[in-house]
Order: structure tokens, then C-alpha cells, then sequence
């Protein structure tokens, strides 16, 4: 699209990133339920991940019908994130949405409701709500994430202070990848995604966000996906899951100490790691042994009672 036609359009609200894949059915039902929205102020940002694929030749051809559509493609990238950096750097919404085209919109009034939530709460950073499953056959089915019965989230819609709801983060991700809103304002404060998280970088960006931010949840299931275990963070079965974690705990606890919040904060994130490296079998440092045995020895030192040399 001719550089000077983009300048020319008007302020967009919302920006759709949309990861391509391979699979232009699944790209053209998702891509269709975001230009059906009722809230007519979005852009569409398709990200070619799958160079030569048919989705990206259909991501080409929708930029080419509609103005609100254009198609980003990076020659050479090492990771999703540098993808999804690289997304929000061309976005020009004030708030952005992230999906893949195997997700798509369950109304048309999605992203109004998202958006008016916004509107009432300033201090919302980031919104998002249940995912419901498709079959082979786009049929929504009765499986959500997060599950409504084993989940401490509400029955109706919530607003929770960040830090509140940081506490819970640490415990377990509820947020199901394509199913949140955030401020860009978010991606920006934190330096968008971290390069060294490849597969949890998404929990990581919420548990920062989650420090400076409110954070909304809507029950109802507005997102579809054929893809309803991918919501999770990943499985650390594997050395390389396991190094990927431990990065994600690590980079949260230095974002911490470099932006001066209370000690309490990376006091949890440093225990919700050590809980995770038991869980999972691997050894702490030589260093943090020594720092968690001075911890040890010293607490309570400032609280010693005076000796009673005169008993009773």
C-alpha cells in the first residue's frame, strides 16, 4: 500500500495483529470477523509468519481490497516475538489485539465491548475473557478456557486491581493468549516482548503489565480457536520449555528491581521460581544458596527479646 494512502487514514482504536500460519480458510474466517466487527474503527495487521504459504499470498490480496488490512512480512526473524515487536511498531491503535488466524471473533460486537470498558476504566490496561473451542467443522463446542468450574476467577464480569491480580498470575495463567485487549501504552512501558521468552512471552508481558495496570475479565467465551490447549503456558517437559520458564521468572524479577517497586513484588516472583525449580528438579546457583541461607540466619535478628535476669 502506497506509504502516503496509510498517513492519509484516519486514527484506528483498535489494531488486529494476526499471526498468517498456513491455513488460508482458518486466516479468512478469522480476518472476516474482525472486519464484521460493529466498532469500525480497527486496522488489520497481517504478520506473515509462513513465507510462501497460501495464507500469506491471501494476506497480500486482502491488503490490496481494504484499506484497513495490511500485510507485514519480515524476511529474516529468529523469533515470534521479534514478529509480534515488530507488529506493535507499525501499529497505530491505542489498544491491540493478538491472535493467530486459527482464532476469530465469536459477535460483531466484541471489540465494543471490549473498547467501552477502556473508555469507562482509565487505569485498565488490559482486558480479555474465555475462549471457546472449535471443531474440524468451525462448530463452537462446550470446552473453555479457563475452565468455568476448576478456575478462582468470577461468575460475572470483574475489574481487579494489577497487583491484585499479579499475586494470581504467579500462581496460574488464566489468560488465554487470543482472547486479550491491552493498551499498546503496556507494550510500550515494558519494551514490548522480551527476546529471550520464546514461548511464555505472553504471560511474561501480563505479569508486567499487571504491576502499573487494572486488568478487566468478561466470562463469556468472545473467541473461538481450534487450538484450545495452546492457551496454556507451555509445557515444560522438555530442557528447552524448562530454560524458557526459568528465563520468564528471571527477566519478571529484573523488570522488578530496574523499575523500583516494593521489595514484596519480587519477593513473590523470586518464590513462585524457587517453587517452580523444586517442582521441576533443577539446582539453584551457588550464590542464591549463600543469599537464601543469610536470608535464614539473619531474620529476625532486629526483633531479638532482652535477656530477664530476674526471673520470677
Amino acid at each position: 500500500m502506497n506509504p502516503d494512502a496509510i498517513s492519509a487514514m484516519p486514527e484506528p482504536v483498535v489494531s488486529f495483529l494476526v499471526l498468517c500460519g498456513d491455513n488460508a480458510r482458518y486466516l479468512r474466517e478469522c480476518v472476516q470477523s474482525i472486519l464484521g466487527q460493529s466498532f469500525i474503527d480497527t486496522e488489520v495487521l497481517l504478520l506473515e509468519d509462513v513465507a510462501g504459504s497460501e495464507a500469506a499470498g491471501l494476506a497480500q490480496a486482502w491488503a490490496n481490497l481494504d484499506t484497513r488490512v495490511r500485510a507485514i512480512r519480515l524476511e529474516r526473524f529468529e523469533t515470534l516475538s521479534d514478529l509480534w515487536n515488530e507488529g506493535i511498531a507499525q501499529s497505530r491503535g491505542d489498544l491491540l489485539w493478538l491472535m493467530s488466524g486459527e482464532h476469530c471473533l465469536a459477535s460483531p460486537n466484541v471489540a465494543q465491548d471490549f473498547v467501552t470498558q477502556f473508555i469507562l476504566a482509565p487505569s485498565l490496561g488490559f482486558a480479555f475473557c474465555r475462549a471457546q473451542a472449535l471443531d474440524e467443522h468451525s462448530t463452537p463446542y462446550e470446552t473453555y478456557f479457563p475452565h468455568k468450574k476448576d478456575s478462582d476467577l468470577p461468575y460475572q464480569p470483574t475489574l481487579f486491581p494489577g497487583k491484585l491480580f499479579f499475586s494470581q498470575l504467579l500462581r496460574e495463567n488464566p489468560l488465554p493468549a487470543p482472547a486479550v485487549l491491552c493498551r499498546k501504552a503496556c507494550y510500550e512501558q515494558v519494551g514490548g516482548f522480551h527476546s529471550h521468552v520464546a514461548e511464555n512471552g505472553e504471560w511474561l508481558n501480563w505479569l508486567r503489565f499487571s504491576l502499573d495496570w487494572d486488568v478487566f475479565f468478561d466470562p463469556e467465551p468472545k473467541v473461538y480457536s481450534r487450538q484450545p490447549r495452546a492457551f496454556r503456558v507451555a509445557r515444560t517437559k522438555t530442557p528447552e520449555a524448562l530454560a524458557d520458564m526459568l528465563h520468564c521468572y528471571q527477566a519478571l524479577e529484573q523488570y522488578i528491581q530496574a523499575g523500583n517497586y516494593p521489595k514484596s513484588f519480587r519477593r513473590q516472583a523470586e518464590l513462585a521460581r524457587l517453587q517452580f525449580m523444586r517442582r521441576k528438579g533443577m539446582r539453584m546457583s551457588v550464590a542464591e544458596q549463600v543469599r537464601r541461607l543469610y536470608r535464614k540466619l539473619t531474620a529476625g535478628s532486629f526483633e531479638r527479646r532482652p535477656i530477664d535476669f530476674n526471673p520470677a
